[in-house]
């Protein structure tokens, strides 16, 4: 699902600071509208969190973590890494399990 948002909304992978804002909110809408889709279809009631971090590669050094602590049962993660010669996108999503009524 993020692979098919990012590579939907990159067209050249050309990193423009200028069409950061729209790129953004392409992919995020676009995994956020799949995600909705899923919850309509789910017994369960899961809450999702869906992160982007774009990096214009220009030698310098990017690192990213992330520590969690959840149900492995229930809850979950997906990322996807995009790669051009200009840029590079993570996206993330993460889903959790509501146990409240």
């Amino acid at each position: 699902m993020e692979e098919q948002g990012v590579d939907l909304a990159m067209a050249d992978g050309t990193y423009k600071h200028s069409k950061l804002e729209e790129l953004e909110k392409n992919i995020l809408e676009y995994i956020n509208k799949k995600l909705g889709s899923f919850q309509q279809n789910s017994a369960s009631k899961t809450k999702f969190v869906v992160t982007a971090t774009f990096v214009q590669k220009n030698s310098s050094g990017f690192a990213s973590g992330t520590s969690v602590f959840w149900d492995a049962d229930q809850d979950g993660l997906a990322k996807y890494s995009y790669h051009s010669d200009s840029m590079l996108v993570s996206v993330t999503a993460y889903w959790f399990a509501s146990t409240a009524n």
